[in-house]
């Protein structure tokens, strides 16, 4: 066997171990809240032996923030780290944040979560992972090299109104629709 063989067993194994352990957390915060899951309960939903999550993940935080990242990647959606726009308008903020809505409709089971009374500690984390992804965007990145101070107070800015947005909007979910959601933000961020 050669070594990319078995270099993409172990990858693909462990991909599917992180994958299994991000299950059983968003199952179990489903089922309890984040605050009271332990990393055992982790590993018994997930069906893996502790060392084996230590091996992936320092503690449940991190695993969490992995969640939260691998989520925002899905929600985002590659085109948005990708695309080089200098200064979007409104009409492609609005088609940006149209997509996100209905992505988080059609996630409501993890996005619901933060809209429940255990998200105390689910919103700021999520705040701060997309407060993150909005700088590696081209545009975050001009910005930061430009006027990074600046640059960071938008992101988080802009990441606590989407954020707050979101569970705002979770928490009554019969109210607006993904395109009414995407409206109202869109007029917020692009004033």
């Amino acid at each position: 066997m050669s070594n990319n063989v078995a270099h993409d067993r172990v990858d693909l194994r462990s991909r599917r171990t992180e994958q299994h352990l991000r299950d059983a957390l968003v199952a179990l915060m489903a089922q309890r809240g984040y605050d009271s899951i332990t990393v055992v309960d982790i590993c018994d939903r997930a069906m893996v032996h502790r060392t084996t999550f230590y091996k992936h993940y320092e503690d449940k935080f991190d695993l969490l923030d992995d969640v939260l990242d691998t989520r925002l990647l899905e929600l985002l959606g590659p085109d948005v780290l990708a695309g080089d726009p200098a200064r979007p308008g409104p009409d492609e903020v609005a088609h940006l944040l149209l997509r996100m809505a209905g992505r988080i409709q059609a996630d409501r089971d993890f996005f619901g979560l933060l809209a429940s009374p255990d998200a105390t500690s689910l919103v700021p984390r999520l705040t701060e992972a997309l407060r993150r992804r909005l700088l590696e965007t081209p545009r975050g990145a001009r910005a930061s090299a430009h006027d990074r101070e600046r640059a960071e107070l938008q992101a988080h800015l802009h990441a606590a109104l989407i954020v707050n947005a979101i569970t705002w909007w979770m928490a009554r979910p019969d109210r607006l629709t993904p395109a009414e959601v995407a409206e109202v933000l869109t007029g917020e961020l692009t004033r």
